[in-house]
């Protein structure tokens, strides 16, 4: 065979490297636009294959053609096998996955280092590696891939641990970005070691209690005791909330994710009051290159199991995380208010007693008539501009500081504002009344009912989260802050 000679070869002829799938896995997702392109007009770049017919480059070419079941496909023979490292070099235009780009950094970085245990074949090699230049990411977030390895050897033992596989696969699925696992790692590593206090069980103060246990057993909670709930739900198929592989959020199907989502307010009819509130916020994402409208399911189940859905309110966003593909960027998501009879406890008085309700609350765009005895606040709750908060999203900088100076690692980053909560509890609730929240997270609903002088009862499953919801607690002042000002 020559070399630079294009060939037609039979698709089922060709394999891939063991080389290849060791890098990049048996199961690269195919991108629907890379496939129409070829169904439309053909494989034009010839694959790259070794004289024993595995393909060094264009792997992906291939399982396009399988797919289409395209018979024949251009090749180009290379005169002999080639190494390791030429093989990844040729594929560094790929996307790739956290694993892949590890994998790759490991293989690579020899032909860039001279010295001990380093390659010395190479004719005048680079001093150092650019990982931006040949891999794509930055070298500390490289660095984050080494340590979360490094780490989870330490906690799981080999490679071949389930526990050390599932990580990767949570890490390349895009459940848990590779800042977070690095965090949640070197906390489990710590624990482990010593180095720091594992918390487990309730915590407790006047007025206020976390209960480490799964929210759809109320059983603690007594008949009728609770006034509002407000909670923000698990996103689907995002997170990885650290509490076993049942957690909500993981189901394969999001509609399947929308009935249990709403199974699992079952409990909170028992316990709400009558004349109570539940207020849910959930967002929209992006499966499979489409929305699934998953708010819409979830408010329409929740109808179906007798809740009445009074209000739904938009809570806009001026940082929001970026969105994918050929789509405008989605800053928005939805708080759904039931209620369980159309004679609950609202009450709107508050709004006119807002002691800076003129200069800043009628041109903040979160109320309606303020100063009037028909003031409201508005359904799109659009914190851009000039208003009356600092941020128009949660600012949890001082919460992440204050952890690390206790050693407690910062993992939850999908928090609300201040503002949210607070609007809906002095709403529909008095000073006394019970404030409950089901997906505590770090509570910023129950520090909220804390200071407008409401008792508090929140539940979650993650001790690490507890320990943040306890450093917010002790420090009120700073919620404080953030709150609105009533003469």
């Amino acid at each position: 065979m020559e070399s630079n000679i294009v060939t037609l070869v039979k698709t089922s002829q060709l394999k891939t490297s063991a080389v290849h799938n060791s890098l990049y896995g048996l199961s690269e997702e195919l991108d629907e636009l890379f496939v129409d392109s070829i169904r439309l007009y053909g494989i034009k770049t010839p694959l790259l294959c070794s004289p024993e017919y595995e393909i060094i480059s264009g792997v992906l070419r291939h399982r396009v053609a399988i797919k289409l079941g395209i018979e024949m496909v251009p090749v180009v023979f290379t005169e002999k096998p080639l190494e390791d490292y030429q093989i990844a070099m040729l594929n560094l235009g790929r996307k790739k996955l956290p694993s892949m780009i590890l994998k790759e950094y490991q293989l690579l970085k020899p032909l860039f280092q001279v010295g001990k245990g380093t390659r010395t074949d190479i004719k005048n090699p680079k001093q150092t590696l650019d990982t931006k230049d040949v891999l794509g990411v930055s070298q500390g977030t490289v660095n984050k891939l080494i340590r979360i390895e490094k780490n989870a050897l330490a906690l799981y033992g080999t490679e071949d641990s389930e526990k050390f596989k599932d990580l990767w696969k949570k890490l390349d699925s895009g459940k848990v970005d590779v800042s977070r696992m690095e965090k949640v790692l070197k906390q489990k590593l710590d624990i482990k070691t010593g180095k720091e206090e594992s918390f487990e069980g309730d915590y407790q103060k006047p007025g206020f209690k976390i209960i480490q246990q799964d929210s759809k057993n109320l059983g603690l909670v007594g008949n009728k005791s609770i006034q509002v709930i407000i909670t923000s739900v698990p996103y689907y198929d995002k997170r990885d909330y650290e509490i076993g592989k049942e957690q909500l959020g993981q189901e394969k199907d999001p509609l399947e994710f929308v009935k249990n989502l709403a199974n699992h307010f079952d409990e909170c009819k028992r316990v709400l009051k009558d004349k109570g509130s539940l207020f849910v916020n959930i967002g929209d994402f992006i499966i499979n290159r489409r929305y699934r409208l998953i708010p819409s399911h979830f408010a329409f189940a929740m109808q179906e199991k007798g809740w009445i859905l009074n209000d739904h309110l938009i809570w806009s966003k001026n940082n929001p995380t970026p969105t994918s593909g050929k789509r405008t960027l989605c800053c928005t998501e939805h708080i759904f208010h039931f209620v369980l009879t159309t004679h609950f406890d609202y009450d709107l008085s508050w709004i006119n007693e807002l002691s800076n309700k003129r200069d800043e609350i009628s041109g903040s765009g979160l109320f309606w008539g303020v100063g009037t005895e028909n003031a409201k606040p508005r359904s799109f709750m659009d914190f851009r501009g000039h208003n009356i908060i600092n941020s128009n999203a949660s600012n949890t900088t001082w919460l992440k500081n204050e952890c690390q100076k206790q050693g407690i690692p910062f993992t939850h980053s999908a928090t609300f504002p201040e503002i949210i909560p607070e609007i809906l509890i002095r709403t529909t609730s008095q000073v006394g009344d019970t404030v409950m929240d089901i997906f505590n997270g770090t509570a910023t609903s129950g520090c909220v009912a804390n200071v407008l002088k409401r008792n508090y009862l929140g539940f979650e499953l993650n001790p690490a989260y507890i320990k943040q919801s306890i450093v917010r607690f002790e420090s009120p002042q700073i919620t404080e802050k953030n709150l609105l000002k009533v003469a």
